[in-house]
């Protein structure tokens, strides 16, 4: 497999599995009455996805610094 699919397949698989995930949470919810339906897709649906949020700004954050990190350290380099 190349490097390119891998990338491709990395990015596209995770919004599929969250919405299996999603998918499933709901059927499960639906199959359990009273405040279980209600409190089931918060605890198991809003409280992942937050994290997952959380985690994917962190990474997006973390490249953003290295980058500039590279960039500042190209012109250090270039200047000297």
């Amino acid at each position: 497999m190349s490097r390119v699919m891998k990338k491709f397949l990395g990015k596209v698989l995770p919004p599929f599995g969250i919405m299996l995930y999603i998918a499933a949470v709901m059927v499960g919810s639906t199959m359990v009455g009273g405040t279980a339906a209600f409190f089931g897709p918060v605890v198991f649906l809003v409280i992942p996805l937050f994290v997952y949020i959380l985690y994917e700004s962190y990474k997006d954050a973390k490249r953003e610094v290295e980058w500039e990190d590279r960039d500042l350290l190209k012109d250090i380099k270039s200047n000297v």
